[in-house]
């Protein structure tokens, strides 16, 4: 088989010596090429080297990253605040409306009608969006599975 390779290869080449210096299995070129390809695997201890960097390159951005994690929190405490303060304030004026009713002779009933604006601004895109996404991103960030290492 390496005469066959080795005609063609000669005839391109030129030279069976330079043939020979290229596909010689023992002190050939593609020989030399692959012992050099093949000492190029980590060993153990440099493995471990590699994880530890990896992981300390990890923490280092970890603590870049500190100050927009402050202010995702904040982000997300003042939507949740804002959520919170609407619930009750519906809850209030749905027992304001409650209490307010009055009916009339003629079989009307008339209240404060509270609760409907209220409902309205809860539901708006100025604040149904807005929390959704942060209660989204905040809140569910650790529910997704994550693959660490191998």
């Amino acid at each position: 088989m390496f005469s066959a390779i080795g005609s063609v290869l000669g005839n391109i080449f030129g030279t069976p010596k330079a043939v020979d210096h290229l596909i010689n299995k023992d002190n050939g070129l593609l020989s030399q090429a692959g012992g050099w390809v093949g000492g190029l695997s980590y060993t153990d201890q440099e493995k471990a080297a590699g994880d530890k960097e990896t992981k300390e390159w990890g923490l280092r951005a970890l603590e870049a990253l500190a100050p927009f994690k402050v202010v995702q929190r904040i982000l997300a405490f003042a939507s949740a605040g804002l959520w919170i303060f609407l619930c009750l304030n519906i809850v209030l004026c749905i027992y304001i409306d409650a209490m307010t009713v009055t009916s009339s002779p003629g079989g009307d009933i008339r209240g404060t009608n509270l609760t409907e604006p209220m409902f309205a601004l809860a539901n708006s895109q100025y604040v149904f969006w807005p929390v959704c996404v942060v209660f989204a991103l905040y809140f569910a960030g650790g529910v997704l599975p994550r693959k660490y290492g191998s």
